[in-house]
């Protein structure tokens, strides 16, 4: 049995770092440039590894040297990759443009990522796990994959977390019904969270979702994180931290705060520990370079 299942994005991501970040037109020095592995659902699950969770990810991925580095990288981490697709397409690649406040400008290019289908996403995988992480994927063949993981999982009693991303969300919450109904665990960051659902008030935002999403943890950046769960909502400060990178600090957010669940700790808890590994996350380069082991985040020696 495994921990957690994660399905989603796995990529390449080309880091240039800047001074200050490009206007429309301007062009900009790059000081440094970087070439690292990412994707939501793979940071996600890579972080969950990190934290001694038993891991599964189900995905596409090309038959290139990038997805090369991600088999390489899932099998490293020790994240079972028995479910992951290699396609005849290019494995998804995102150029991130980052400065010196660790703000960026991202531009994404899904490719195999998208190649998901409802045919890949079997009832024994899903019941495999005690928890499926859904991520963000844009094609009408990978997001009809995503809700049948989603069913599945809820007739078998598997808990389900899903991290829409902007791209997701933009659709608005009617396109979005059928994949949010019955979620256990709601990833959205406070902008994402106002393009689902129009509202700019987080907490109403919240309560016009509580219908359809059980627990509700909105990243919040620099003031923590929101929990909303069973009509009530409270805020969890963050850690402080040094700034270096945002890029992945979400993901990370979200691996503990799984992790928590899994541990059978209580909602405050799992929002206290998220924060912890989010700000610990922010002062690495890259999406993954943060991540943190269980020794780490719990403080324990």
């Amino acid at each position: 049995m495994f921990d957690v299942l994660a399905i989603g994005a796995a990529n390449s991501d080309f880091y240039f770092h800047v001074k200050n970040l490009p206007v429309p037109d301007e062009e900009v020095e790059a000081i440094s440039i970087d070439k690292k592995l990412g994707g939501s659902a793979a940071n996600f699950i890579v972080g969950c590894a990190k934290l001694n969770l038993k891991t599964r990810f189900l995905g596409c991925v090309g038959l290139d040297s990038e997805g090369n580095e991600l088999m390489h990288e899932f099998n490293e981490s020790n994240v079972d990759t028995s479910l992951v697709q290699r396609i005849k397409a290019r494995t998804g690649r995102v150029v991130i443009i980052v400065n010196d406040l660790g703000e960026k400008e991202m531009a994404a290019f899904v490719g195999a990522n998208n190649l998901l289908s409802k045919q890949m996403v079997t009832e024994e995988a899903i019941i495999s796990a005690k928890l499926v992480h859904i991520t963000s994927l844009s094609s009408d063949s990978a997001f009809k994959a995503c809700v049948r993981a989603k069913n599945l999982a809820k007739e078998n009693n598997v808990l389900v977390s899903l991290d829409p991303g902007h791209i997701l969300a933009e659709r608005g919450v009617d396109k979005l019904r059928d994949l949010l109904d019955g979620v256990d665990f709601f990833f959205p960051s406070r902008g994402g969270l106002k393009k689902l659902t129009g509202l700019d008030n987080v907490e109403e935002s919240c309560k016009s979702l509580a219908g359809l999403i059980k627990t509700i943890v909105v990243t919040l950046g620099s003031e923590g994180c929101f929990v909303y769960f069973n009509g009530k909502g409270f805020v969890v400060k963050p850690v402080k931290a040094r700034i270096l990178d945002t890029t992945g600090a979400g993901d990370a957010f979200a691996a503990a705060f799984v992790y928590g669940v899994i541990k059978g700790k209580a909602l405050p808890d799992c929002a206290a520990i998220a924060n912890r590994a989010a700000g610990i996350s922010l002062s690495g380069k890259g999406a993954r370079p943060g991540q943190v082991s269980e020794k780490v985040l719990l403080g324990t020696p």
